[in-house]
């Protein structure tokens, strides 16, 4: 007697229905495929047949005859192909239509396919944390709680470059500028150049380094 009248005790009663349910639809999408497919396989044996006799021309079926070494004498289409067809169909029409619904619904058993399962041998890295576990108490709130104390400890290192006046990053040596102490350097540099050109300019020489910096005359 199959199994399906006998499930195990590791299984509850929703998941004996879970995988009937699977079954059902399995077997009922086969039947469909069967009948859809036997239907396909001889409508097509059937419209090939009409469009051999009415359709091709005699050149046609000699060439078709010559391919698959059928002598004239020989019909191509009988009752023998008829129901060859209606086979191939069926078997190939049942068999696709399970197979689909079949993977469709397999995501209802994941869980199933869990029951029993033995429990698989810890790694030592795996070991190492069962241990700090119950040594050190919740690794993961001590971890949380870690996170926590970096991510204080950051911020407060945040506040106190940006009250010194100094960045967040490294240029500049983390300091700041200030605004009146760029404009009186600016303006040093602009009145260091000008008193360059003007010294330049009155010894008669260019202000480019070419012909050494003198004119000709």
């Amino acid at each position: 007697m199959s199994r399906a009248f006998h499930p195990p005790d590791t299984l509850s009663k929703d998941d004996v229905r879970k995988i009937a349910d699977v079954r059902r639809d399995v077997w009922t999408s086969g039947f469909k495929g069967l009948f859809y497919g036997s239907a396909a396989g001889y409508t097509l044996h059937t419209a090939s047949k009409f469009f051999y006799n009415r359709v091709l021309s005699e050149k046609n079926k000699s060439k078709i005859r010559a391919a698959f070494d059928i002598s004239k004498s020989k019909p191509i289409f009988t009752r023998n192909t008829a129901f060859l067809s209606f086979m191939l169909g069926g078997s190939l029409g049942s068999f696709l239509l399970a197979t689909t619904t079949g993977k469709n619904e397999v995501h209802e058993l994941h869980d199933i396919f869990h029951i029993g399962e033995k429990e698989k041998p810890l790694t030592p890295y795996q070991r190492s944390i069962e241990n700090a576990k119950k040594v050190g108490g919740d690794y993961n709130n001590d971890t949380s709680f870690d996170r926590k104390r970096r991510r204080l400890s950051r911020r407060k290192t945040r506040a106190d470059r940006l009250q010194k006046g100094r960045g967040l990053s490294d240029s500049h040596s983390g300091h700041w500028l200030e605004e009146d102490e760029t404009t009186t350097m600016t303006q040093q540099n602009r009145s260091s150049r000008r008193q360059n050109m003007t010294k330049r300019l009155e010894e008669g020489r260019g202000l480019s380094d070419s012909h050494s910096g003198k004119w000709e005359s």
